[in-house]
């Protein structure tokens, strides 16, 4: 009799165990399913489950379904990817400082020439295009670098002096290499360093 009912609770476990193996492959399945179908690969799709592993199986076991999930990592994915390009564009920034510093501290307007001015708009021109071509990040189109760019586009030179002054005296007046460097910043996405 003993034996009858051991072979029945380890039945019971044994079903149990592989009942609970056979829904988390049909979870991971259908959870893959769900990513794909919103544009990730299959590599990208298990790398967002690997490293969210924890919450996935969380969210499962509170009854989310594979939708709400790969909802959840397709936002996770674009938060980390979004925290990512800022820290390329601020980093740019922080090297632009360095260089501004180098190349402006304490410069009289005055002595701003043509040549100053050329140099600053191709060297600006050459880091948008950097960005957007090869970091696929945009600047806003409002920024003042953005208006420069114009400006020497429309080969409007009162207007590319007039925005080169205007930077370098604000750029100037910063006492610290951190508040010149969210200056530099304010120039490329002015909407996205109020936030």
């Amino acid at each position: 009799m003993l034996s009858v009912i051991t072979v029945i609770f380890v039945s019971g476990v044994a079903y149990f165990f592989i009942s609970q193996w056979r829904s988390f492959k049909n979870f991971k399945s259908n959870l893959m399913e769900a990513l794909i179908l919103r544009g990730a690969s299959y590599a990208q799709a298990d790398e967002l489950y690997t490293l969210h592993l924890d919450r996935c199986n969380s969210m499962f076991q509170q009854g989310k379904t594979t939708d709400e999930i790969a909802a959840y990592l397709e936002e996770t994915a674009q938060n980390s990817h979004t925290k990512l390009k800022l820290e390329v564009a601020y980093s740019h920034c922080k090297q632009l400082a360095k260089l501004f510093k180098f190349q402006w501290a304490y410069m009289d307007i005055v002595e701003i020439d043509p040549a100053l001015i050329k140099d600053f708009i191709e060297h600006m021109d050459s880091l948008v295009s950097h960005l957007k071509d090869d970091e696929r990040i945009t600047i806003e189109g409002d920024s003042r670098i953005a208006r420069l760019l114009l400006a020497n586009k429309n080969k409007d030179y009162d207007r590319q002096r007039s925005i080169c002054i205007e930077i370098i005296k604000n750029f100037n007046a910063k006492q610290s290499d951190g508040a010149r460097e969210e200056f530099i910043f304010h120039q490329f996405w002015p909407t996205l360093f109020k936030t």
